[in-house]
């Protein structure tokens, strides 16, 4: 499934953070255009050099595979991803200000690879080699609801939860041909960005 721009998500949502983003761009067509001069721009799953926050998904992943401790791949791993390096989407940013047209979408996709490939290159790239288990989503769905009681009871962030793990059940590959075409949007390859992002954290 290669997806652009354009298309609504009525539901039902994976989670919160799947229902906010898809009830913002409802909003923005609805009610947004062209009463504001918007122009979305739509990432894809950002990594890249930077600080390690609770929203820097893949840089903990990346941090708890050198550590040893990453406690595996849900499912099969050949779930693929849209690898969107930051510094592209930066740039894009920039660039929609002066050519980005108003009202309009702009996929800010990345390299469409699999989990598989992501932790192969990282093991290629840094010399570190960690096995990757591969967990069951039934097994995963389990600790998810377990982290979200122990998270209600004693009040910190869940590791997992059950949405999460519906969103490693599927592909998440987009087009990015009309940031490309629009917005000169270039697309970092995988192998390329993780160099540059491993590089950045040893420096």
């Amino acid at each position: 499934m290669n997806l652009g721009e354009g298309l609504r998500h009525p539901g039902p949502y994976l989670n919160e953070y799947e229902e906010t983003k898809a009830q913002a761009l409802s909003w923005l067509h609805d009610e947004g255009f062209p009463q504001f001069p918007v122009v979305a721009l739509l990432p894809g799953v950002i990594y890249g050099p930077g600080p390690q926050t609770e929203g820097n998904l893949v840089g903990g992943m990346i941090d708890q595979y050198f550590a040893g401790k990453f406690p595996g791949v849900l499912g099969a791993g050949e779930q693929r991803w849209s690898f969107s390096f930051n510094a592209d989407v930066v740039a894009a940013h920039l660039t929609a200000l002066e050519k980005g047209r108003l009202g309009e979408e702009y996929v800010l996709g990345g390299d469409n690879r699999s989990l598989n490939d992501f932790f192969r290159l990282l093991g290629d790239i840094s010399g570190v080699r960690h096995p990757v288990r591969h967990l069951p989503f039934v097994a995963g769905k389990l600790v998810g609801a377990i982290e979200v009681t122990r998270a209600r009871l004693f009040g910190h962030r869940p590791q997992l939860t059950p949405g999460v793990v519906e969103i490693f059940k599927h592909d998440w590959v987009y087009s990015s041909a009309k940031a490309a075409r629009e917005l000169g949007y270039r697309v970092t390859p995988l192998e390329e960005g993780l160099r540059r992002t491993i590089g950045s954290s040893s420096d």
